[in-house]
């Protein structure tokens, strides 16, 4: 039986793709060996949906690696088959027929008669001493005027550097290394890259060149710096660049446009700060748990000054020591917690803005916090105000429409509150656990009363229902101590409502004259809630 034969084309076609797939195959082993690895789903993320550290590092060394052999190999096979063709000699190769050792003459030659100023460049290649922490001290040749991705990164016991004014330097350069006291960036950088210093916990001051444009992304996080001078040229500043510094004070210059989120937070021992950036919006998490800091933009110490910020993102302030706050009349939002956390926090200026959408738990915790007085037609944010232990008074502006979930909530010192009419909703466990609450004046205009509105309410034992509401959920007073509901219409109303029945049913309506039957029946005297006597 004679042997089937495969097509030539067919077994071209066959070998490309079996030459393909291993060529991806190797492609993927390559970019995973290493001190780095990850996993395949981790690096489709980290490649095409967010931002993944390992991966970053993986792309900018081992990827032009891995494409520069590829490349490299391909031209020596493509070299290979001409010089063979050409010669029409299986056999032909450099070394035979001079090539090898005429680019040799060459090489001897330019060592030879060239002098340093005309001898290219010499440029430590990415990653060349990445992880080699037996390396202490580095001197940089004059030749040497570029140090590539993370070529000393990981050096841990690393503690200098000499020469490193005169070169430049890429992406994590010098990351986790031990570089000891000051710095000085060559001259002609006009970019610190993202994390080329970061975790160098013994850096203590660097000095920037004038020429600077940008600060990236986690450059100095984690290091140990304790003053820095930011050049006026500079125009943006990357996110979380500063991140857990030792800075004490510092000042972002007129020049910056672009101010990234997280880019100071977590300085704890930062005590100052003066933004002259031309910014209208604080990104989230500017000085976000930077403990210490007193005073922002201000010559009064304790005073954080925003009044030129239409926007505060998220966190901003949270968790920092400022006393006094003083907001932008223009201002439109505030983020999720923006000054939550702010044990100091004594005092809210909201010069006069209003309609400001506030974000979730903005002032939560601030334990300081003794009167507020919240802009007309704002939009409260959940937790809003919770645990906000001394506040006592509180001023709801007009055209606020709902009081949102958990907005008071554990509030132990606030005895009072009018709810104005523009108020429509009060959400679930909005005035739960203010314990000192006595009086509560819900004015014509709510609706809907949402769970456990007054829940462990201790010290609410009456309540005035407004005819406006219709509606309340069955556990709207649960763990109430609320005893006595005056209903603000009639009989016949507050039957036709869906008031919980826990109201409903031990509700006293009101009646101006003194009734004729019997029935149980309210009116004011001199402004107080009384009851009829019963007939």
């Amino acid at each position: 039986m004679a042997k089937r034969k495969f097509p030539e084309a067919l077994k071209v076609t066959l070998a490309f793709v079996i030459t393909a797939v291993l060529l991806v195959v190797f492609m993927l082993l390559a970019a995973n060996i290493g001190g780095i690895k990850v996993t395949f789903s981790q690096m489709f993320r980290g490649l095409f949906i967010e931002y993944d550290e390992d991966v970053a590092i993986i792309v900018q060394l081992r990827f032009p690696r891995i494409f520069v052999a590829i490349l490299g190999g391909m031209a020596m096979a493509a070299a290979g088959v001409i010089t063979q063709a050409v010669m029409k000699s299986p056999l032909a190769d450099p070394g035979i027929i001079g090539i090898s050792a005429g680019s040799q003459f060459v090489a001897v030659l330019v060592t030879a008669i060239a002098d340093s100023e005309t001898m290219m460049s010499v440029v430590l290649r990415s990653g060349v001493f990445m992880g080699h922490t037996e390396i202490e001290r580095v001197v940089l040749g004059e030749n040497i005027d570029h140090i590539g991705v993370g070529a000393f990164a990981d050096c841990s016991a690393l503690t200098s550097v000499e020469g490193l004014e005169n070169a430049s330097f890429g992406a994590f350069a010098f990351r986790g290394c031990a570089l000891t006291g000051e710095i000085t960036v060559a001259s002609t950088m006009t970019e610190i890259p993202t994390y080329a210093f970061q975790n160098c916990a013994s850096l203590t001051k660097v000095d920037l060149p004038a020429a600077l444009t940008s600060i990236g992304a986690s450059a100095f996080s984690g290091a140990g710096l304790t003053e820095v001078t930011i050049p006026s040229s500079v125009t943006a500043i990357g996110a979380s660049a500063f991140f857990e510094t030792a800075l004490t004070a510092v000042t972002i210059p007129a020049s910056v446009t672009s101010l990234a989120e997280n880019s100071f937070s977590g300085c704890t021992q930062l005590t100052s700060a003066s933004i002259l950036a031309n910014i209208t919006a604080l990104p989230n998490s500017t000085f976000s748990g930077c403990t210490s800091l007193t005073t922002v933009n201000s010559t009064q110490e304790g005073t954080a000054d925003l009044s030129a910020y239409t926007e505060v993102g998220n966190s901003v302030l949270m968790n920092t020591a400022v006393e006094t706050l003083k907001l932008s009349s223009s201002l439109t939002e505030t983020g999720s917690s923006a000054f939550s956390n702010c044990e100091q926090l004594v005092s809210v200026d909201f010069n006069g803005c209003t309609g400001v959408d506030f974000g979730n738990q903005t002032f939560m915790d601030s334990t300081a916090l003794t009167s507020v007085a919240v802009p007309a037609n704002s939009e409260l944010g959940s937790s809003m105000f919770s645990g906000c232990s001394t506040l006592q008074t509180v001023t709801l502006g007009e055209g606020i429409t709902e009081i949102s979930g958990n907005c008071f909530q554990d509030c132990v010192s606030l005895e009072s509150i009018v709810i104005p009419a523009s108020v429509t909703t009060m959400g679930t466990n909005s005035f739960n656990g203010c314990s000192s609450l006595t009086s509560v004046t819900l004015e014509e205009g709510v609706e809907k009363l949402n769970n456990y509105v007054f829940r462990d309410c201790t010290s609410l034992t009456a309540l005035i229902l407004p005819v406006s509401l219709t509606e309340t959920t069955s556990t709207a007073f649960s763990y109430s101590e609320i005893e006595v509901y005056y209903y603000a219409g009639t009989a016949e109303q507050l039957a036709a409502s869906s008031i919980a029945s826990t109201a409903k049913n031990s509700a006293y309506t009101y009646l101006e004259e003194a009734p004729i039957n019997d029935g149980s029946f309210w009116h004011y005297v001199e402004g107080v809630p009384t009851i009829w006597p019963m007939v």
